[in-house]
């Protein structure tokens, strides 16, 4: 795992071990230790990678929005971002339609949004071991909640595209899909 709290020979967002500059809020964030000039401070680069990776899940593919919808709200312009060029940033670097209704991101896709937007906040790309081992990460959580939460898991849900309960996680081949059960 990398710290970098202690570097003062690196990009602001580094020295945070946050490079999408991620906001404090209520919930607090796995490997969150304190926040700084209105940032989250992570204990790793790979917890602060994660917390982006996981925020684009839920935003993007959990909440269906487009690439525009969330970057607007996730960099305003009331903190002195442009929100359609960082938009067009992103989605120039990824492939990704900025208007399309997301409902699917690969390993990869989720990378490519996390370092792209990396790179956007403090002109840094991120290293791929980081990117990795933060995927890890999330892929651990995900995998947790299916294991504490059985009965929203449906195995038949792998044949199926994502839907809108989806917390996904890669394990080897495949993805595995959460779904909500209906209550009677």
């Amino acid at each position: 795992m990398t710290d970098f709290r202690n570097n003062t020979r690196v990009p602001r967002s580094w020295a945070r071990n946050n490079p999408g500059n991620i906001r404090p809020s209520t919930q607090k964030w796995e490997g969150e230790v304190t926040s700084k000039n209105g940032f989250v401070v992570f204990s790793t680069m790979e917890y602060g990678i994660r917390a982006l990776m996981h925020s684009i899940i839920t935003n993007l593919v959990e909440r269906k929005k487009t690439l525009r919808e969330w970057i607007s709200v996730y960099a305003p312009t009331g903190d002195s971002n442009q929100p359609n060029a960082y938009t067009a940033f992103v989605a120039t670097k990824t492939g990704l339609d900025p208007d399309k209704r997301i409902s699917y991101l690969s390993e990869s896709d989720i990378k490519a949004i996390a370092n792209a937007m990396a790179i956007q906040e403090d002109s840094t790309p991120l290293d791929s071991s980081w990117l990795n081992d933060a995927w890890k990460l999330v892929s651990a959580h995900r995998k947790a909640l299916i294991q504490t939460h059985p009965d929203v898991y449906d195995r038949e849900e792998k044949k199926k595209s994502i839907n809108w309960g989806l917390p996904l996680i890669a394990l080897g081949v495949g993805y595995i899909f959460i779904k909500k059960k209906k209550r009677k």
